[in-house]
């Protein structure tokens, strides 16, 4: 935790290699009734950093035998649905954006299916670049993806993602902006009820490797149409159903998954800081 935002892995001094992190929401959120089938549209904004981090010489030195970054720099994070609870995968370091691990990262499935927006800063060898907003379906290669010609990782920039499904397209659209800049835009379609289960966790995931930054989220709005009373009940009206809109920010509901990373373990221990935009309410869907 650092000035109201949450860091998703390590910043220590010379500790943050090798380092991945989780920060979701606490509950369940219903992404498709299993008794009617209908799906959730949904929205999910934030703003949030990549930082450089500052190291020694000479682990610059071995970052840069690994590959050439732009900035020395890797490897990303992600905003992801998937099984409830959220849970770090072993051995998710690195390349696999505490998304995926090496066994699973091309075909991930059972409780391990993932669907996620990445925002990349390294290029690994299934990537088209160094800095790239890409959809991830069960895969860490992704299913479309938008390279960036600003660079992703940033002392001063404040990136603002936003994330959307609709339910009557089946396409996931994310936009990116760079400090207010025109959007960098990226969709695919995407099946929700084939590719994850009713009730999902939702929340954002971050690793580094032989290279590294700080990922932090400084804010996070959730809105979906489908509500918890929509999913207990078959009968009930779409007039009726409710907009969950949820901000992360000093919430006993938000939480932190960590392995290798300072973060407090417990909901209901874990204290957000300064809020910046906390709101929980509901209101009528269109």
């Amino acid at each position: 935790m650092v000035s109201g935002a949450i860091e998703l892995t390590k910043n220590e001094l010379k500790a943050n290699f090798f380092s991945v992190g989780r920060a979701s929401y606490a509950r369940r959120v219903p992404l498709w009734n299993n008794a009617t089938g209908e799906v959730a549209s949904f929205s999910s904004n934030f703003t949030f950093r990549i930082r450089p981090k500052n190291e020694t010489d000479e682990n610059l030195r071995l970052c840069s035998l690994s590959h050439v970054t732009r900035d020395g720099a890797g490897d990303g994070m992600a905003f992801f649905l998937a099984h409830f609870p959220s849970r770090l995968p072993p051995n998710s370091v690195g390349e696999n954006l505490a998304l995926f691990n090496d066994s699973n990262r091309f075909n991930a499935a059972g409780d391990d299916r993932t669907v996620a927006v990445e925002f990349d800063a390294y290029p690994n060898s299934w990537d088209h670049s160094d800095n790239h907003v890409g959809i991830d379906v069960n895969s860490i290669d992704s299913r479309a993806y938008t390279n960036v010609t600003k660079r992703l990782v940033s002392d001063d920039a404040v990136m603002t993602a936003e994330i959307s499904y609709d339910n009557r397209t089946g396409v996931l659209i994310a936009r990116l902006r760079i400090d207010g800049d025109k959007p960098y835009m990226v969709n695919a379609s995407v099946d929700m009820k084939a590719n994850l289960p009713h009730e999902v966790a939702i929340g954002f995931a971050a690793s580094t490797g032989i290279c590294s930054e700080l990922h932090q989220v400084m804010s996070w709005l959730f809105s979906s149409t489908l509500d918890d009373a929509t999913v207990a009940t078959s009968s009930t009206s779409p007039r009726r159903r409710l907009v969950r809109v949820l901000s992360a920010f000093r919430s006993s509901s938000f939480s932190c998954v960590a392995l290798r990373h300072r973060c407090h373990p417990s909901p209901s221990a874990t204290h957000m800081g300064e809020v910046r935009r906390f709101q929980r309410r509901k209101t009528r869907a269109g």
